[in-house]
């Protein structure tokens, strides 16, 4: 049996006109009875066990009250035309953890002036059987033509139709959309919280997709790694694993693209280095989920961590030009230059000597550099270096406006036999118009060794050939931005609704979307100019 619960309100808020001529009567403790139309009560919500009613009228006045009778099931007819009034509005849509264990937590949108409505759960890969909960002011909620129960598990791999059904029988159409993002869900759990600090965790499990990858450890990224941050991290398994069809490897990195709001600038460093340049190695990766101790954090980057081993840079030594180096990292300063060079892999250990052997490699390279005629150039710095790594380091930065360029997570390798080569491609947080949305100016050109290289006409020449055939496909990369925006729109929701980056309001998917589609359209616009700008100075 259903209770009643009247909720006297000091003036009436606001009333809802009704097409239905339905009265609600309030029996007065004087003896009086007093008749309302419905469009008179501020608020009526119901659930199987409950209805609430919001009234302007002192609880001290009032004896009972009674409703026009209701309609049974049997007379409920589901292919009227829809007839709106204050008792067969939908207010909300949830999923509770409590009836569907597969959630992290409750997941709600309100439905107030929409009938159509959208619930992005990203990280939830099976929508087939779910639970659902409604708020409405109807006597009976129907959903694809199935009146709805508490703890009915439904199937939302389709849009769904809702009829909120009201005590006489007029009936309001709502439709409901549930979406995960189609991205992969990278699960991680850690023994106990990931600590602030360089230690790695130990005893980590991980699965994507429900998959279960075994044991690993998991560190914060970088000097801004905090408990309350979108944070990076690197990921360190105790055997080789192949993640998402990648060559296996025990070391990869999760990032987390905070700064960015296209969620998509790290992805188009790693597409143009793979297919644009030729440099020996680029980084594979992917968009997914992540969580991490069973909260969502929404989308994040996969990627292979640069290191020496087959399948990636297969000898040699990897080393970046960084402002600072991390504990326990080995590093010195070129003499010439003056810039920091921090060993990446392998490991040198204290003054090992892979790191004297590298700073000799690059203090010899910088010397001739410097010192060499351009006339004897074959004989000097050329036989040093990898004449079109530096040539594709070159314009891979400057496609990019990197502001880190030869700044931070600048990569090299020197190779077993003492050749220098530029690359791999980093994820280039500062660029694409991110940190200087200004398509103009160079980023790289002054920077000491780049200086010295424009003074060598083939160097200069080699630049001018291969951007020729970078800028021919321009529309191949816009197009690209397009085809990934699409990919990332349902992550996108999922991910504003952690973060709030791009400033939507909660349950508002389709703000986000929006707000989403003007920061794309941005950067494809940045790209372009930026594109026809190196055009001008280059050709």
């Amino acid at each position: 049996m259903k209770k009643s619960t009247v909720i006297l309100l000091p003036s009436l808020l606001f009333s809802v006109s009704m097409m239905a001529q339905d009265s609600i009567y309030v029996h007065k403790t004087d003896g009086s009875v007093v008749g309302f139309p419905m469009s008179a009560v501020d608020t009526m919500v119901s659930s199987p066990s409950e209805q609430k009613i919001m009234l302007s009228y002192p609880e001290s006045e009032l004896e009972s009250f009674s409703f026009s009778p209701q309609i049974p099931e049997s007379e409920v007819n589901l292919n009227q035309a829809d007839r709106l009034q204050s008792c067969n509005i939908l207010m909300k849509v949830s999923f509770l953890k409590k009836d569907n264990p597969s959630l992290l937590g409750d997941v709600s949108v309100s439905a107030y002036g929409d009938s159509e409505l959208m619930m992005v759960i990203p990280y939830l890969s099976d929508l087939s059987s779910l639970s659902p909960d409604f708020s409405s002011t109807g006597s009976f909620v129907y959903v694809n033509g199935m009146k709805w129960t508490e703890g009915q598990k439904m199937n939302f791999t389709e849009v769904a139709t809702l009829k909120i059904v009201a005590f006489n029988g007029d009936v309001r159409t709502y439709t409901l959309t549930v979406k995960n993002s189609g991205l992969p869900v990278v699960e991680i759990s850690t023994p106990g919280a990931v600590e602030v600090g360089t230690d790695w965790t130990e005893n980590a499990t991980m699965k994507i997709s429900s998959s279960s990858l075994g044991v690993m450890e998991l560190k914060g990224k970088g000097s801004h790694f905090a408990p309350a941050l979108k944070n990076s991290y690197n990921l360190k398994f105790d055997n080789k694993t192949s993640l998402l069809g990648i060559t296996k490897n025990k070391r990869w990195t999760i990032v987390s693209n905070d700064v960015d709001k296209t969620l998509m600038r790290a992805a188009l460093a790693y597409a143009v280095g793979s297919k644009y340049m030729d440099f020996d190695w680029t980084p594979s990766a992917k968009p997914v989920e992540l969580v991490l101790n069973g909260t969502y954090l929404g989308n994040y980057f996969l990627t292979e961590q640069v290191r020496v081993c087959q399948g990636r840079i297969e000898d040699g030594h990897v080393l970046s030009v960084e402002e600072s180096a991390d504990e326990g990292e080995d590093a010195f300063v070129a003499s010439a230059s003056g810039k920091l060079f921090v060993v990446k892999d392998p490991e040198t250990g204290s003054v090992g000597t892979g790191l004297l052997r590298s700073k000799d490699v690059i203090d010899h390279f910088e010397s001739v550099l410097f010192a060499t005629s351009f006339r004897d150039a074959d004989s000097g710095y050329r036989s040093l270096i990898d004449m079109n790594s530096f040539v594709d380091w070159f314009l891979m930065n400057e496609m990019a406006k990197n502001q880190d360029a030869f700044i931070s997570d600048c990569y090299l390798t020197i190779t077993g036999s003492k050749i220098l080569k530029m690359g791999p491609v980093s994820d280039m947080a500062k660029s694409f118009g991110n940190e200087d949305d200004d398509v103009a100016g160079f980023v790289s050109k002054e920077s000491p060794w780049m200086a010295r290289l424009f003074e060598d006409p083939e160097f200069v020449s080699l630049v001018k050939s291969r951007f020729a055939k970078i800028y021919a496909a321009k529309s191949d990369i816009l197009n690209w931005i397009d085809s990934e925006a699409e990919t990332l729109r349902m992550s996108v929701a999922g991910n504003e609704m952690v973060w709030r980056r791009l400033g939507a309001q909660p349950n508002e998917a389709d703000a986000a979307d929006v707000l989403y589609q003007k920061e794309v359209k941005g950067l494809k616009t940045w790209m372009e100019g930026r594109l026809e700008w190196l055009n001008g100075e280059l050709q």
